[in-house]
């Protein structure tokens, strides 16, 4: 079976997934930094999975930065 043999991101359960499988996946990273029921099984894909991390938690950092600087300005 040629599919057994396939890598990059292997979802739990038996049916093919589909797109919004692969709309959960990103938006665990974004969110938690972490795959959860997911694996990635590509050397390719977990280096893109890691740029991906660093970005989210670049952007959750600043979006976290900017909302205390706009409420200490408030008070």
């Amino acid at each position: 079976d040629g599919a057994a043999d396939a890598e990059g991101i292997e979802f739990p359960g038996h049916e093919p997934p589909d797109y919004w499988d692969f709309l959960y996946f990103s938006v665990v990273i974004g969110v938690a930094c972490a795959t959860a029921d997911a694996n990635i099984t590509s050397k390719g894909l977990r280096r893109l999975g890691t740029v991906h991390c660093l970005v989210a938690f670049a952007f959750n950092t600043i979006i976290v930065a900017l909302t205390i600087n706009l409420t200490a300005g408030l008070f």
